[in-house]
C-alpha cells in the first residue's frame, strides 16, 4: 500500500538535507518545492487534491516571473563570483547577503547631497513587482521616517541662512469635535439617548416580547455608533480650516513670507497647529495679535462674529466676570444670545511668538517630543484620518544630487574614493557633543568595507541573512555635506 504523505516517500537518489543556501544561491518557496518534487518520489494518489493545489502554483504567473528572475540572477551570479577571483572587490558580500527577490540582482549604494543632508543608502538593485500597485493606508501617527523627512528640510533652509522668525499656534474651542464637524454633536446626542433606552430596558422584568424589544434597541445603538464614527472629526476639515487660513493671511499680509506648519494633538484630543514663520520683518506681531485670533475663529465657527466685538457686550462681560465670576460671565453671555465657548475661543484660541534665536531648535523639540509628550503624535481614538503631519507653504524644496554605485562591479578603491572618504570627510565636522555618532558612524563604514552592509547581520536558524543587506547612515549640517562635496 502507498504512503500518500510526502515525508514518508522514498527517494529514488541520494536525497540530501535541503539548505535555503544549496549551491551558494538564495533558494525561494518555489525553489524548495521543485527540490522535493525532482529528488523525493512522490507517489501520491491520482484524485489527492494536494496535486491540484501543486498544478496551481506551479502553473502561476507569479512563479513564472520568479523563474525568470531565478535564472538571469544565477548567471550573474557565477559570472561575478569569477570575476570576483581576479581581483579585489565587495562581489561576494552583497551577494552571500542576499535573502529576497529585490535582492536577486545585487546590491548598489546611493550617495544623496542635500545643501543641509548627506546620506547613503544600500539597497538592491531589482525591487519585486509580484505584489501589485499599493494603497496608501490611513495614518495612524507621525513616523520616523516622516519626523526625519522634516527635519531634512530644516538643515535645508539653515544652508540657506533661513530660520523662524514667527511662531503661530492655531488651537480649538472646547467643544472641539462640534467645531471640527458641527454633525457630531447631533449624532453624540442621538447615540446618549439609545444607550439610555437600551440601559433602561436592561432592568425591565423579562416577559413576552423582551427579547425581540432588546434586539431592536441593539440595532440602534450600533447604528447611531456606526453614524457617529462617520461624522466624527478628521483630517480634511482641518486641512480646510488650515487652507482658509492661508488665504486669508495671504490677503491681509502679503505673500513675500514662507513658513513651515507642523500638527500634533492635545491632550484633550484636539487638534494643535504650529506654523513657523520666515521672511516677515514686515509683519507687525502686534497688529497680527489683534487680527488672528477673530479671522481663526470666524473661520472655525463658519460665519462671521462681529456681534462678539460690540464694546458694549465686552464692557457688560468684564462687569459680570468681576461681580459673579467666570461661570456667572458665561451665563449671562448665553442669555444676551452669545456662545461662550466662541467667546472663550476668539481670546485663546491663538497664540503668537516672536523667535529671537537663528536656529530651529523649537521646532525640532516638537517633532521629536519625550516620554511626557507621546500622545501629541497618535491620533486619538474619536478622531478619523489625520492626513500629513506637516507641511510648508512658499518655499521651492532644493534638489537631490544622487549617486549611484554598484557594489558588485565596484573595486575595493572606489568604494573608498567614492563613499567612505565623503563621509570620514563630513563626520570630523561634527561638534564635540556627537562623539557616540562619530564612533557608531565610523564602526558603520568599517562593516561596510568588510561586509557590504552599514548593519550587523542577523542570521536565522535555516542559516539566510535576515537583515544586514540593507541599511543607511545620515549625517546632518552644511559644513558636513560641503566637506563631503570636497572629498569626492
Amino acid at each position: 500500500m502507498m504512503n500518500s504523505s510526502p515525508n514518508a516517500a522514498t527517494p529514488s537518489r541520494p536525497y540530501p538535507e535541503f539548505s535555503p543556501k544549496l549551491e551558494g544561491f538564495p533558494r525561494p518557496i518555489s525553489d524548495r518545492l521543485a527540490y522535493h518534487l525532482s529528488y523525493g518520489n512522490l507517489s501520491l494518489p491520482p484524485d489527492d487534491p494536494r496535486w491540484g493545489l501543486i498544478d496551481s502554483y506551479l502553473s502561476s504567473e507569479a512563479l513564472a516571473v520568479g523563474c525568470q528572475i531565478a535564472k538571469s540572477a544565477n548567471a550573474i551570479w557565477h559570472r561575478r563570483i569569477e570575476a570576483s577571483w581576479v581581483g579585489p572587490g565587495l562581489s561576494n558580500a552583497p551577494y552571500l547577503d542576499a535573502t529576497s527577490s529585490t535582492q536577486f540582482l545585487g546590491l548598489r549604494a546611493r550617495l544623496l547631497i542635500n545643501p543641509g543632508t548627506l546620506k547613503l543608502r544600500i539597497g538592491g538593485l531589482l525591487q519585486s513587482g509580484l505584489g501589485g500597485e499599493s494603497v496608501r493606508g490611513i495614518i495612524r501617527r507621525l513616523s520616523k521616517k516622516s519626523r526625519s523627512r522634516l527635519l531634512e528640510l530644516t538643515r535645508e533652509l539653515e544652508a540657506s541662512d533661513i530660520y523662524p522668525e514667527l511662531m503661530i499656534t492655531l488651537t480649538y474651542p472646547r467643544d472641539w469635535e462640534g467645531a471640527i464637524s458641527p454633525e457630531h454633536a447631533e449624532a453624540l446626542w442621538q447615540f446618549r439617548r439609545a444607550w439610555g433606552r437600551m440601559n433602561a430596558h436592561r432592568y425591565r422584568p423579562k416577559g413576552p416580547g423582551w427579547a425581540e424589544r432588546w434586539a431592536e434597541l441593539r440595532a440602534e445603538v450600533r447604528a447611531r455608533l456606526l453614524r457617529l464614527r462617520e461624522v466624527g472629526p478628521d483630517g480634511k476639515k482641518v486641512k480646510a480650516h488650515l487652507e482658509a487660513f492661508r488665504k486669508r493671511f495671504e490677503r491681509k499680509f502679503g505673500t513675500s513670507w514662507g513658513l513651515i506648519w507642523k500638527l500634533e494633538f492635545q491632550r484633550r484630543g484636539a487638534p494643535h497647529i504650529h506654523l513657523f514663520l520666515w521672511n516677515c520683518n514686515d509683519i507687525d506681531p502686534t497688529e497680527l495679535r489683534a487680527w488672528i485670533g477673530r479671522a481663526w475663529a470666524e473661520i472655525v465657527a463658519g460665519s462671521d462674529l462681529s456681534a462678539y466685538f460690540d464694546p458694549q457686550k465686552l464692557a457688560l462681560y468684564d462687569a459680570y466676570r468681576e461681580q459673579g465670576g467666570r461661570e456667572f460671565a458665561e451665563a449671562m453671555l448665553e442669555g444676551m444670545g452669545l456662545n461662550a465657548g466662541t467667546w472663550n475661543h476668539i481670546r485663546a484660541g491663538t497664540g503668537v511668538e516672536v523667535i529671537r534665536e537663528k536656529h530651529w531648535g523649537y521646532l525640532a523639540k516638537e517633532v521629536q517630543g519625550g516620554m511626557n509628550k507621546a500622545y501629541q503624535h497618535d491620533v486619538p481614538r474619536r478622531y478619523r484620518n489625520v492626513g500629513r503631519w506637516w507641511g510648508y507653504w512658499r518655499y521651492n524644496r532644493a534638489g537631490w544630487i544622487e549617486l549611484f554605485y554598484d557594489l558588485a562591479s565596484a573595486s575595493m578603491q572606489e568604494i573608498k574614493e567614492a563613499i567612505v572618504k565623503p563621509f570620514e570627510a563630513a563626520i570630523k565636522t561634527l561638534p564635540k557633543a556627537c562623539t557616540d555618532f562619530k564612533k557608531r558612524a565610523k564602526a558603520a563604514l568599517t562593516r561596510f568595507l568588510k561586509t557590504g552592509s552599514l548593519a550587523a547581520q542577523k542570521v536565522d536558524s535555516d542559516g539566510v541573512v535576515t537583515e544586514g543587506a540593507y541599511g543607511y547612515l545620515t549625517v546632518w549640517g552644511r559644513a558636513g555635506v560641503q566637506a563631503a562635496i570636497g572629498a569626492l
